[in-house]
């Protein structure tokens, strides 16, 4: 468990250091979201269900975005695996798309204890961790996730839940250019 541990840790400062000497390189392709976010969901169900946590898709319309898939799973799945991770056993993670005049949205909403309002501020900082010291992570995941929203033009931002305990992270994609239908 600590090799993986370190393994992860190695592998996060990897990332980060590409990302720092090549902030603008990378592949562009056509991604369609209605694949690959369903296969997102299917790789972290299982850490959901193993803490008892229910995970929903909202459906949506066929979507297309531009940008690099790599990149991009990383970030969803630095996302989803926040929320599972500080999300309690019984809670629930919740992802739903929609087209804002012309922008992709994802948002990814948790029923855990949201972040300090204190702590907002610095929660993409490397090595920054808001949650309590017993919670697994290095505090490289957010750092990485914008590194990556970044490059791909994303914005991505979190806040607390006003409906509730939780977070809502939400990844705006730039506006399409008269992208093909999905």
């Amino acid at each position: 468990e600590q090799a993986h541990r370190l393994a992860r840790l190695a592998n996060d400062l990897l990332l980060l250091a590409r990302a720092d000497a090549h902030p603008t390189t990378r592949a562009i392709e056509l991604i369609d979201l209605g694949n690959l976010l369903p296969a997102i969901i299917t790789q972290v169900e299982p850490l959901a269900a193993a803490r008892n946590q229910t995970m929903t898709i909202a459906p949506f319309p066929p979507l297309r975005v531009q940008g690099n898939e790599d990149q991009l799973i990383r970030l969803l799945m630095n996302l989803l695996d926040n929320a599972i991770r500080y999300t309690p056993p019984g809670g629930s993670v919740d992802v739903s798309i929609r087209d804002v005049a012309g922008a992709p949205t994802i948002e990814v909403c948790d029923t855990g204890p949201g972040i300090p309002a204190g702590s907002l501020p610095h929660v993409f900082t490397r090595f920054f961790r808001a949650s309590p010291a017993e919670t697994e992570g290095s505090g490289l995941g957010l750092a990485i996730a914008k590194a990556a929203a970044e490059r791909n033009d994303i914005v991505l931002t979190l806040a607390n839940r006003t409906d509730r305990s939780g977070l809502r992270a939400t990844l705006e994609f730039a506006r399409s250019k008269g992208l093909p239908p999905a």
